[in-house]
C-alpha cells in the first residue's frame, strides 16, 4: 500500500513491518510508531490500504484490523474484532462526502461511522464503539471477497471497489442505511394445493 501524505512524503505499508515513511528529500525510510493506549500494534500485520480522512489523520487497513492514527499528536486506535470491526481482515479503505468510511472486507463490504471523533472519545467509551452497517451478497455485490487495494472515488463522488467476480459502483448517498424490514402478512394457506381457511377441518 503506497500514499502520498504530501509532497516528497510517502507512506508505505508493508507485510509485516507496519508503516514507514519515506522522505524523498532525506533519501530515508522512517517507521511510523503505532502502537494504541492498550500496547497492541501492527508489527505483524500485512498493510492492505492506507488513508488520510478530512481532518488529516491516517487510517491503516491491515489483516488484523483497521487502525486511526492521530495526525497531531501520533496517538493510535485499533478498531478489530473486539472493538467494533467484527469482520477485521481489511482490503480497501474509502470515505464519503459525509465523513463515513467505506471499508471492503474479507466477508462483504462495511459502512463505519464513528459516533464521535476517536480523538474525542475515551477508549473504553461506548461512544468509541463504531456503528457498522455489513452488506453482502444478498444485497447486490459481486462476492464478499474483494481484492486488496482495489478502491477509488471518482470524481462524481461514485465508489468503486473491485472483488474476486467483478466490480462494485456505488453511490454512498444512495445506500439506504436504515431498510424497515415489512411485515409478515399470510395471504394464503394451502394444503394439497388447495386453500384452507380458518376453522376448516
Amino acid at each position: 500500500a503506497l500514499l502520498m501524505e504530501k509532497p516528497g512524503r510517502l507512506l508505505v505499508g508493508t507485510e509485516g513491518g507496519g508503516v514507514v515513511l519515506f522522505d524523498r528529500q532525506k533519501g530515508e525510510f522512517t517507521p511510523l510508531a503505532l502502537r494504541d493506549t492498550v500496547g497492541t500494534g501492527i508489527a505483524t500485520s500485512v498493510v492492505s490500504s492506507l488513508l488520510i480522512d478530512r481532518a488529516k489523520d491516517l487510517w491503516i487497513g491491515t489483516t488484523s484490523g483497521l487502525y486511526w492514527r492521530d495526525a497531531k499528536t501520533g496517538r493510535v486506535r485499533v478498531y478489530d474484532a473486539d472493538r467494533g470491526l467484527t469482520l477485521p481482515i481489511v482490503r480497501g479503505i474509502l470515505q464519503d462526502e459525509q465523513g463515513n468510511l467505506w471499508i471492503s472486507v474479507s466477508g462483504g463490504l462495511i459502512r463505519f461511522a464513528l459516533r464521535k471523533h476517536p480523538a474525542q472519545s475515551d477508549r473504553n467509551s461506548v461512544d468509541q464503539l463504531p456503528i457498522v452497517n455489513l452488506y453482502d451478497l444478498k444485497d447486490g455485490l459481486q462476492g464478499n471477497e474483494f481484492t486488496r487495494g482495489a478502491c477509488v472515488v471518482a470524481l462524481d463522488g461514485k465508489m468503486y471497489f473491485g472483488g474476486q467476480r467483478g466490480l462494485n459502483v456505488f453511490l454512498p448517498d444512495d445506500i439506504n442505511r436504515h431498510m424497515r424490514i415489512p411485515p409478515v402478512q399470510i395471504t394464503d394457506l394451502q394444503l394439497f394445493n388447495m386453500s384452507v381457511l380458518p376453522g376448516d377441518k
